[in-house]
């Protein structure tokens, strides 16, 4: 055979099978190269609390990404079924799921969910539907925001607590007169402001005073009815709502404010350090003095100021003259 035919004979036989390795080759290493692409991503998906799942109603197919599994407890696997999924459920949360599953319509945007696991976990579920070749499948994330539900509620739960002393502050006090106020509940709004706690403060420190603070928290809490409500508005101020069981019973809040001075008068032992306070008070009704959170405040912080030129470890009422704290007063 002549050399050039034999070269094209070689052309026609060996070469389709070099392509065919060599393209074999290259499809190989682009799935090599995708598989690990989604490894990737599957895995900085589950870092981040998510996991990918699909869901094709007409096949009834259910997909999820490992990380999915994860979160229901289970071992990752190539199937699962919707029956499966319902099954991971409490029978309420199972119902929900299904029920949001036949609302979903390929005519909305978008769809969110929020699944409670049975060991507490929380699952958020959004979806939006895809059409490939007139088949309809909803695909969308899983993120389990457990931690951040937690979080959340820690913040906000901090928002409304003093940090020293653990008692409502101000943001809390605003919100709950707001609520009274609604509620046309009566009461008394106290406002206290401790005599001679800057001079302890400037003495011993302000590891002292704040334990001095500490304790004045906890002798209110002992004092007060449980009825009533404590906050600390910041340095040496608190605020202190009494409950009435009708606008006129006044005497109650009297008492309460006489027994508050009283107890708040002896002397504080911490550690080495023996500490002598006294109060005074400043009292606003509610309704008769004011009908508004920001008015009662006011009312009962002039009257308090009142009452500490009025000589201390005293309580005025607002709108009135100052109040000796005597045996009258205290009710005994």
């Amino acid at each position: 055979m002549p050399l050039w035919g034999a070269g094209i004979l070689f052309m026609l036989l060996v070469l389709p099978w070099c392509l065919v390795w060599h393209y074999r080759q290259a499809w190989r290493g682009a799935r090599q190269r995708r598989r690990w692409q989604e490894e990737r991503a599957s895995l900085a998906l589950a870092g981040a609390g998510l996991g990918v799942w699909e869901w094709r109603p007409e096949a009834r197919q259910l997909y999820w990404s490992p990380a999915v599994f994860g979160f229901y407890g289970l071992e990752a696997r190539a199937e699962v079924t919707l029956e499966q999924w319902l099954a991971c459920l409490a029978p309420e949360q199972a119902a929900a799921l299904n029920r949001w599953l036949g609302q979903c319509r390929p005519d909305a945007s978008g769809t969110e969910l929020t699944l409670t696991l049975p060991r507490g976990g929380r699952l958020r579920l959004t979806g939006t539907w895809l059409n490939e070749h007139r088949q309809w499948r909803l695909v969308g994330m899983q993120q389990d925001i457990t931690h951040a539900d937690t979080e959340l509620r820690r913040m906000s739960r901090q928002a409304y607590l003093d940090r020293l002393t653990g008692l409502p502050n101000r943001n809390a006090l605003l919100g709950e007169l707001e609520q009274r106020c609604r509620e046309s509940q009566p009461g008394v709004l106290v406002f206290l402001d401790l005599d001679g706690f800057k001079a302890v403060n400037d003495r011993h420190g302000h590891e002292v005073g704040d334990a001095l603070l500490l304790a004045v928290a906890e002798r209110l809490s002992h004092t007060l009815r449980l009825c009533d409500r404590i906050y600390r508005l910041g340095g040496d101020e608190f605020v202190i709502w009494l409950q009435l069981d009708t606008p006129d019973d006044i005497r109650s809040a009297e008492r309460v404010a006489g027994l508050v001075i009283r107890r708040l008068g002896t002397p504080f032992q911490l550690a080495q350090v023996q500490c002598r306070i006294s109060s005074s008070l400043g009292l606003a009704r509610y309704p008769a003095d004011g009908d508004q959170p920001g008015v009662l405040l006011n009312l009962a912080d002039q009257a308090m100021y009142q009452a500490k030129r009025s000589g201390k470890g005293c309580f005025v009422w607002a709108g009135e003259s100052v109040r000796e704290i005597t045996a009258s007063h205290l009710g005994t």
